[in-house]
């Protein structure tokens, strides 16, 4: 992969900026397949059913992404533990599914298409730091420890 060279597997990420930038587009990514999904679906069925969809779509990129990327120092490369696709996915199931409705009609298409992506965005933002530092945790616990050799 060509992002291979910034991680290592006993090393943080360089710098925070680097992290900032993978997650940024680790997130892009992730919008770009909720927006195209929910597109796509929103031809077939109403908005408030496409778009849980849609977010189940962008929450797998986004699992996948920020585990092999943004957080490998954490992971090592490998996934997170699936609960917490299944954390992440349960707390958005319900903006997702109950923004669209409270949404006023009157906001434009664009503005709202931005709205149901974006918040969704936010709230992944804090639960997979969350599951980062989980993975570490489980990491450091698995591996012994080599400072007695020093």
């Amino acid at each position: 992969m060509p992002l291979r060279f910034i991680h290592t597997n006993t090393k943080p990420l360089a710098s925070p900026l680097i992290r900032i930038s993978l997650y940024g587009l680790v997130g892009i990514g992730a919008a770009i397949v909720h927006a195209g999904v929910l597109l796509g679906l929103s031809l077939l069925m109403p908005l408030w059913a496409a778009n849980p969809s849609a977010f189940l779509a962008a929450s797998i990129a986004s699992y996948l992404g920020h585990a092999r990327y943004t957080f490998r120092p954490e992971t090592g490369g490998q996934r997170f533990a699936r609960r917490w696709l299944v954390i992440q996915y349960a707390v958005n199931l319900s903006v997702c599914g109950v923004l669209p409705l409270v949404l006023p009609e009157v906001v434009p298409n664009g503005i709202r298409l931005g709205i149901l992506v974006f918040i969704p965005t936010v709230l992944n933002a804090l639960i997979w730091s969350k599951a980062a530092r989980f993975s570490a945790k489980q990491r450091n616990k698995q591996q012994p420890t080599t400072d007695a050799s020093r």
